[in-house]
């Protein structure tokens, strides 16, 4: 239901979320959404119309932030940032992509990839994380700071700075907003080196 009110996210009923330290957030449509939240304790949970869990199962409506299953990096450390893509784009069923940034440089990516947004140079749908590649079959290993469309109800792409000052980009480039050449949907390439 709509409310013009604050409310708390809920773990469950009754239980609320706690010792958040970031939120990013997608709304594409009334039937793909999601939100991710990192806490002070590492742990990151989703909610929405088309989350992934990063167990192995496939999207799923979750009406309460529910905790995902992260990449073996985390067992050890706090993710470093946080991201969830999406949208309606060129189909009516581009569902959401998550991605997750570890303090060794490494990249990771989780959810729908018609777009080509995961980042592993495939176009498979990923129901665990897998790695953001800077060439197909070499994983970044030096990314600094990312950042995702999570601004309107289109379009997934994905932008990347690494410690070199390298700018990679990927995804759907509709209009442009990638500065490619062409509008489709395209694998990472360094920034000036566009196809």
């Amino acid at each position: 239901p709509v409310t013009n009110s604050w409310q708390q996210v809920k773990t469950g009923s009754g239980t609320y979320l706690t010792g958040v330290t970031a939120v990013r957030g997608q709304v594409s449509s009334a039937s793909y959404n999601a939100f991710m939240a990192l806490t002070n304790t590492g742990k990151v949970y989703t909610w929405g119309k088309s989350t992934y869990l990063g167990d192995g199962n496939g999207a799923s409506a979750r009406n309460y932030a529910t905790q995902m299953t992260l990449p073996a990096e985390f067992s050890a450390s706090i993710p470093k940032m946080i991201g969830v893509t999406g949208g309606t784009g060129s189909t009516s069923t581009t569902k959401n992509t998550y991605f997750i940034l570890g303090n060794s440089g490494a990249l990771y990516s989780l959810g729908d990839n018609t777009q080509r947004q995961c980042g592993d140079f495939t176009t498979t749908e990923n129901f665990s994380w897998v790695n953001v590649e800077r060439v197909n079959g070499t994983n970044f290993n030096n990314i600094s700071f990312f950042s995702v469309q999570e601004h309107n109800s289109s379009y997934p792409g994905i932008a990347a700075i690494t410690t070199d000052g390298d700018i990679y980009v990927w995804g759907n480039n509709n209009t442009g907003m990638l500065g490619r050449t062409s509008n489709n949907a395209s694998d990472g390439s360094t920034a000036g080196n566009y196809d």
